[in-house]
């Protein structure tokens, strides 16, 4: 069996719908049932007919991806989903063979899975694996040492009861953790804050298009590639001392209806109360990032941030003794 590393789009809204109904899917709608093109050759004649003016490193890399999602896959293989605003990595099972749907749709190739989780955080994957998952191929599969063996250890991790092997780590992990959110809070506080988001965007490959501030929040239009993109997501990042209740989640919905775009993500340090979470769970279009996800998103691209940052909160790596595998 392998492991795999499929990417959404940069709002997010592909992976919420793979993760709604069991599947994942690439895009390329232009290409007919991937089925009928048996081996590499045929697949590149037929890409060359759709995309006539693609050509060199990127023909071969598309053509590699797409032969993989509908020959190289198999029953029972994992695929790894890093969710890109949720910041935990959903982890399936592939359950069914390549399938071409609608062909209206933007990514109508696709495949059912079964989802094992959906909240594996970045910080419980070993260097390897997160070299993996930072991967800027859009799929590709994972050829690290036992890389299945370790994700699905992970899986079942989450389902064992902890045991007295587990308690002194976690207590050192709770108390790095609280340090690192406590230099955050000091070293970018109120607006500042706008400063970390902003560079962790940049680091994942997405540029801010436009920037607008107010006394309520800062507002990020976030494009894919270029600033000449229109954004497709806006990130708001509330300075506010108190917890953002549901009111504020319904207001910053309502901002991205002219704005055209359909996923927007609120950031605040203080955290929301029950009723905006269930406001965002209702809008589906609003992601909320709290202290604790600021702080994985932080981790998990704290190495290629700029300098300036390591300067600002410098970490460093620890080891502790891990719980004994099974």
């Amino acid at each position: 069996m392998a492991l795999w590393v499929l990417k959404g789009d940069v709002a997010g809204s592909e992976e919420r719908a793979w993760l709604r109904d069991a599947s994942i899917a690439v895009g390329w709608k232009e290409l007919p049932d991937l089925s009928t093109c048996q081996d590499r050759e045929a697949l590149t004649a037929a890409y060359r007919r759709a995309y006539p003016s693609v050509r060199g490193a990127r023909l071969v890399r598309d053509v590699r991806q797409l032969y993989a999602f509908a020959h190289e896959m198999r029953r029972g293989d994992l695929v790894a989903l890093p969710l890109y605003l949720d910041l935990p990595v959903a982890v399936g099972e592939i359950v069914g063979d390549y399938a071409c749907g609608d062909s209206g749709s933007t990514r109508p190739h696709t495949r059912a899975v079964r989802w094992l989780a959906t909240d594996v955080r970045r910080c419980e994957w070993d260097a390897d694996l997160l070299l993996a998952l930072d991967s800027p191929m859009t799929l590709h599969r994972v050829r690290r040492r036992s890389a299945e063996e370790k994700v699905r250890f992970l899986v079942g991790q989450r389902d064992a009861e902890p045991d007295d092997h587990s308690q002194p780590s976690g207590r050192v992990e709770d108390r790095a953790r609280q340090a690192i959110l406590d230099e955050i809070r000091r070293r970018f506080p109120g607006e500042r804050l706008t400063d970390l988001v902003q560079a962790i965007f940049a680091v994942r490959g997405a540029v801010i298009a436009n920037e607008t501030r107010s006394s309520r929040e800062t507002l990020l239009g976030v494009a894919p590639q270029t600033k000449s993109e229109a954004p497709r997501l806006y990130v708001a990042i509330a300075p506010t001392d108190d917890p953002v209740d549901g009111d504020e989640v319904e207001r910053f919905a309502h901002q991205l209806v002219p704005r055209n775009v359909d996923q927007g993500l609120l950031v605040a340090l203080q955290g929301f109360t029950v009723e905006a979470r269930r406001a965002a769970f209702e809008l589906t279009r609003v992601t909320l990032w709290d202290a604790a996800d600021l702080i994985d998103a932080t981790l998990s691209n704290y190495e290629r941030l700029p300098e300036r940052f390591h300067t600002t909160i410098p970490l460093k790596r620890i080891w502790v003794v891990a719980p004994p595998e099974p």
